[in-house]
């Protein structure tokens, strides 16, 4: 973090551009998942959990991870399921430590 705790104008920008791209792509892979189009949605939720990993916004990782989980499930990858829960529990954990 920067002088004061603020973080740097470009490192803020970067994580808001980050988290809209993040948006779109859980807006595109819900439109995927309706139509059970299970390779697009995944792909789309992949490069959203990517996006929001740049962002740094635990709650918005967190549902990724979870949409994620559940398409993974539904095509049937049971332990990349579990994986992805796994990791949306650890995250979890992490925020209830730090009090966020």
């Amino acid at each position: 973090r920067g002088e004061g705790g603020y973080l740097p104008l470009a490192e803020e920008l970067r994580r808001a551009r980050a988290k809209g791209l993040c948006e779109e792509k859980l807006e595109a892979a819900e439109a995927r998942l309706i139509d059970d189009d299970l390779p697009p949605a995944i792909a789309l939720l992949e490069a959203a959990l990517r996006a929001a990993e740049a962002s740094h916004e635990r709650l918005l990782q967190a549902h990724v991870l979870t949409r994620l989980g559940d398409a993974y499930r539904e095509k049937g990858e049971f332990r990349i399921a579990r994986d992805m829960h796994s990791r949306h529990l650890l995250l979890q954990g992490q925020q209830v430590e730090e009090g966020s």
